[in-house]
C-alpha cells in the first residue's frame, strides 16, 4: 500500500468508495480548499462536506459526489483565471477518479445504456386532456431522475396554475401505482383534489377515494386524500398497506413541509418511510422560499444516500443566506427538480398596477407619526414591566419550583442544569444576536418538560411570565412591532378599504373580482363598504367561516351575483384556482414575494381565458413615506426603530426563518406565547386565542 503522502509526492491520485464514504488520497485538502475559496469567496461549503482531512487525503460522503464534481469542473473552466494551488493535473486526475471509481460511474453507464423505462405512457389515456410540451418534458425529467439517477421522486416546480395536479397524477398512473396518497392543504381538498376524482375534470372515469375531511371509515380505497392535520390518522392507514404494493405519494404545496422543526414535516417523513414509496412527488410553485436547508425534508424522503451525517453537513454548507456557492446548490437542484415557467403555458402577462389612495387621516400613518407612537409605547411598556417585576418573576420561579417538585428524582439533571444556566445567560445578555439556539432550547425544554407537569393555574402564570423573565427587551420589541406597527398597517388597510373606489375597479373587470388583504378587519371594512353600495352578493372568507370554504367557492363560481369575494392572503392565496375571476384587488401587499406570486396565480393560471388585472392599493401621503408602502422596507425600518429605542440588537431577521435560526421579529411575541402554551392547549386547559385578545399577559395590571 502506498501511503497517502507518498501518493501526493509522486502525483498519484486515488479514489475509493467504501459504502457511503469516498476516500481521496494524494490530494492536499488545504490547497484544494484554497482554490475553492478563491473561486467562490467562501470556505464554508467545501469545509462542510469533507471530513478527516489531512495534507494528502480527505473523506467525503458519497451523497456529495455531484457537488464535488461540479466544483472541480468549474475550477478547470478555461475562463477561470485563478492559479490552482493544488495543481491543474491534480484536479483533472481527481475528477477522472471520482467519475470512474464511485457510484457516479454507474450513472454514466445508465446514461449510455438506459435501464428499462419506468413510465408507461399508455396510461395517459386515462385522462381527458392530452399532455402539453412542458408536461412531456416533466415526464422525461422524472424518468431520468428516478430511473437513471435512482432517486425516489422529484420536485415538480410548476408555476402556480401550470397543472401540477395533472402531472403528479399522470406519474402515479404511469408507474402503475396500487395506492396513491395525496397530502394537501385543507383548502385544496375540494378544489382541485375532489374535483380531480370526478369524471369530466381530469379523469375520464370517476375514481374511488377516501378523504380525511369526510370522516368516513377507510375501506381500502385506492386514493387516500388528506390534509396536514390528518397525518396521524393516515399513518395508521399506511401501516396496513402491504409492503409489496406500489405506492405513489403526492405532496401538494410542498413548501409547507420545508422545516425540520415542524411536527407535521416529521410526520410526513414518517409516512414516506412507512409506505416505502419509490415515487414521492413534491409539488409547489415556490419549493424554496429562502434558504437552502429547506430542501432537507425532500432529500430525506427521496435520496437513499441522505443520512443523518449528510443532513448536518448539508445544513452547514447551504444553511445560510448569501449568493456565495448558490450555483453549487443550484446544480444539485437541477438534478432533482423540474421547473415549469408561467410563460410556457400562459403567454399573456397580467397587468399589475399600483393605485394610490388618499385618506382624510392619512398623516397618522406616516413614518414620523408611527415613530412617535412606537417611542411612547416602548416607554410605557418599560414602566409597566418595572411595576410588575415582582409578579412576573414570582410566577416564573413558581413554575420552575413546581416542575422540580412534580418530577422529583426523575428530573433530567444535566438538561435541567443546562436550562437554568441558559436562562441566566439570557438574563445577563445585552446582545441577543448570537443566542437564537439558546432561546429555542429554553422554549423547547419548557414546552416538553415544565408546562405538561404543572397544575392549570401555575402553568398559565408560567407561560405568561417566562419571556419577560428571560429577555424582557425582546418581549417589548415584539409587542411594539405587533401592536403599533402591525396595528397601524391593519388600521391603514381597513381605511383604504373604506375610501378606495372599489366599485369602479370591480365594474371595470371583464369577469369576477377577488379582494385580498392580510387583515380580517380590512375584510370586514370592505364588506361593509360594498354592502352599502349595493353588492348584496359579496362573499367573504377568513378564519370565522373557513369551514364553509367549499360552499363559498361553489357560490362564487356558479352564482352570477356572487361578486366580489373578499378574503385574506392566509385563507386563499395558495392551493385554489379562481379562474372565474380575472381581477384581483390587494388592499395591502404581502411582506414576502412568494405570497404575492401565489396570490396573483389564483387567477393568472392555466384555464384563464380573459386578460388579468391586478390592482395593488397603497396610501398616498405625498412625499412623506408611510406605513403601507414597500412592505419589506417598512418592516426593516420598524425593526431598526425599535432597536434604536430600546438599545438592544435583535437576533431576529425580518423575513421568515426557522425557529432554530432567526424567526421573524414581526411574529416574535405570538410565537413566544403560542410555543409556550401548546402543551396546555393539547390538554384543553388553555386557549391561546383568548389570551391573545388581552393587551398584556396581566390585563388587570394594564397601563392606563
Amino acid at each position: 500500500m502506498i501511503y497517502s503522502f507518498a501518493k501526493q509526492l509522486f502525483g498519484i491520485v486515488t479514489v475509493e468508495q467504501e459504502g457511503s464514504v469516498i476516500i481521496v488520497e494524494g490530494v492536499n485538502a488545504g490547497k484544494l480548499a484554497l482554490d475553492i475559496q478563491k473561486q467562490w469567496n467562501t470556505s464554508r461549503i467545501f469545509g462542510s462536506i469533507i471530513f478527516d482531512a489531512g495534507t494528502s487525503r480527505f473523506k467525503l460522503s458519497a451523497f456529495f459526489i455531484p457537488e464535488i464534481i461540479y466544483i472541480l469542473e468549474q475550477l478547470l473552466e478555461p475562463r477561470r483565471r485563478h492559479y490552482l494551488s493544488s495543481g491543474r493535473r491534480t484536479v483533472v486526475d481527481l475528477l477522472n477518479a471520482l467519475e470512474s471509481n464511485t457510484w457516479w460511474k454507474e450513472i454514466r453507464n445508465n446514461i449510455d445504456t438506459p435501464p428499462p423505462p419506468r413510465l408507461d405512457y399508455r396510461k395517459l389515456d386515462l385522462f381527458i386532456h392530452k399532455p402539453m410540451d412542458y408536461n412531456l418534458r416533466y415526464f422525461e425529467d422524472y424518468e431520468f431522475q428516478t430511473g437513471v439517477m435512482g432517486k425516489k421522486g422529484n420536485i415538480c416546480a410548476g408555476a402556480p396554475g401550470s397543472g401540477k395536479t395533472y402531472m403528479a397524477l399522470a406519474i402515479a398512473e404511469m408507474v402503475h401505482s396500487d395506492y396513491i396518497f395525496v397530502c394537501a392543504p385543507k383548502i385544496a381538498l375540494e378544489k382541485p383534489w375532489r374535483e380531480a376524482m370526478h369524471a369530466e375534470d381530469l379523469y375520464k372515469r370517476p375514481q374511488e377515494y377516501w378523504m380525511s375531511k369526510d370522516g368516513d371509515e377507510y375501506k381500502g380505497e385506492r386514493f387516500v386524500i388528506f390534509n396536514y392535520d390528518a397525518l396521524d390518522k393516515v399513518l395508521a392507514i399506511a401501516k396496513k398497506v402491504p409492503r409489496n404494493k406500489k405506492v405513489t405519494i403526492i405532496l401538494d404545496e410542498s413548501h409547507h413541509m420545508n422545516e425540520m422543526t415542524s411536527a407535521r414535516t416529521n410526520l410526513f417523513i414518517e409516512l414516506c418511510l412507512t409506505l416505502g414509496s419509490n415515487d414521492i412527488i413534491w409539488a409547489s410553485g415556490t419549493p424554496i422560499k429562502k434558504m437552502g436547508y429547506e430542501v432537507i425534508p425532500f432529500l430525506i424522503t427521496t435520496d437513499p444516500m441522505f443520512g443523518k451525517r449528510e443532513q448536518e453537513q448539508f445544513k452547514r454548507a447551504f444553511g445560510r443566506e448569501g449568493k456565495r456557492g448558490a450555483d453549487i446548490l443550484q446544480e444539485r437542484m437541477n438534478r432533482v427538480m423540474t421547473v415549469v415557467e408561467k410563460s410556457e403555458f400562459k403567454k399573456e402577462k397580467p397587468n399589475i398596477e399600483t393605485i394610490n389612495v388618499a385618506l382624510p387621516d392619512g398623516n397618522k400613518y406616516t413614518l414620523d407619526a408611527v415613530r412617535k407612537d412606537m417611542r411612547e409605547f416602548c416607554v410605557e411598556r418599560v414602566k409597566y414591566y418595572a411595576g410588575i417585576r415582582d409578579i412576573y418573576e414570582r410566577d416564573y420561579l413558581d413554575g420552575v419550583r413546581g416542575y422540580e417538585e412534580a418530577v422529583g428524582k426523575g428530573i433530567p439533571k444535566m438538561e435541567f442544569q443546562k436550562y437554568k444556566d441558559t436562562v441566566s445567560l439570557l438574563r445577563r445578555s445585552k446582545d441577543y444576536r448570537s443566542l437564537g439556539k439558546e432561546m429555542h432550547f429554553c422554549n423547547t425544554f419548557e414546552k416538553k418538560h415544565i408546562l405538561p407537569v404543572l397544575d392549570r393555574e401555575t402553568a398559565k402564570r408560567f407561560a405568561a411570565s417566562k419571556s419577560a423573565y428571560k429577555y424582557l427587551p425582546l418581549k417589548i420589541q415584539g409587542e411594539c412591532l405587533g401592536r403599533i406597527v402591525g396595528g397601524a398597517r391593519e388600521a391603514c388597510s381597513s381605511s383604504i378599504a373604506m375610501y378606495a373606489d372599489l366599485d369602479a375597479l370591480i365594474k371595470s373587470s371583464n369577469s369576477k373580482t377577488v379582494i385580498f388583504t392580510a387583515y380580517v378587519k380590512a375584510v370586514e371594512s370592505a364588506l361593509t363598504r360594498l354592502s352599502k353600495e349595493g353588492y348584496k352578493g359579496a362573499l367573504y372568507l377568513h378564519g370565522k367561516n373557513s369551514k364553509d370554504i367549499s360552499g363559498i367557492l361553489r357560490a362564487f363560481k356558479s352564482k352570477p351575483l356572487a361578486n366580489p369575494l373578499i378574503t385574506t392572503f392566509k385563507s386563499l392565496s395558495t392551493g385554489v384556482p379562481l379562474t372565474e375571476a380575472s381581477t384581483e384587488i390587494m388592499l395591502d401587499s404581502p411582506f414576502r414575494p412568494y405570497i404575492f406570486e401565489q396570490t396573483v396565480s389564483r387567477v393568472d393560471r392555466l384555464g384563464q381565458e380573459r386578460s388579468v388585472n391586478i390592482y395593488v392599493l397603497q396610501l398616498d401621503t405625498g412625499s412623506q413615506p408611510n406605513i403601507s408602502t414597500r412592505s419589506r422596507d417598512i418592516l426593516d425600518w420598524a425593526k431598526e426603530q425599535v432597536e434604536a429605542i430600546t438599545g438592544i440588537k435583535s437576533p431576529y431577521d425580518v423575513e421568515e426563518k426557522s425557529i432554530k435560526g432567526k424567526p421573524s421579529l414581526e411574529d416574535f411575541c405570538a410565537w413566544e406565547e403560542k410555543d409556550a402554551v401548546e402543551a396546555l392547549e393539547a390538554r384543553g386547559e388553555y386557549s391561546y386565542l383568548d389570551s391573545a385578545k388581552n393587551h398584556s399577559a396581566y390585563p388587570s395590571l394594564r397601563l392606563k
